[in-house]
């Protein structure tokens, strides 16, 4: 059985994802605990089409990060929108911002 506490690809920091997880359970109008990598947006977290809009401005919002209605559309899982942004968060190779310190 897979871990369903964790399992995001790109990584966020512990605390950035947290606070993903919470900005998706406030905007879907759901219990915490039900958002977990496998919860899939339309199925298990009854999102519909104004959710996916209300949650693309609030991660570009919250996170600083454009991401648009319709990619919200295709993914299928909360994993998938961390992977989302922790993709769009994640510095360009090249700039010397991953080697910061």
């Amino acid at each position: 059985m897979q871990d369903e506490t964790r399992n995001t690809g790109p990584q966020l920091g512990e605390e950035t994802y947290e606070r993903l997880r919470h900005l998706c359970a406030e905007v879907l109008c759901v219990p915490l605990e039900d958002v977990v990598p496998g919860a899939r947006l339309i199925t298990d977290l009854d999102a519909d089409s104004l959710d996916h809009a209300e949650l693309a401005d609030s991660l570009s919002r919250s996170f600083g990060v454009r991401v648009d209605e319709e990619e919200l559309r295709s993914v299928e899982t909360f994993a998938d929108v961390v992977e989302l942004v922790a993709a769009r968060a994640a510095p360009p190779a090249g700039t010397g911002r991953e080697d910061a310190g």
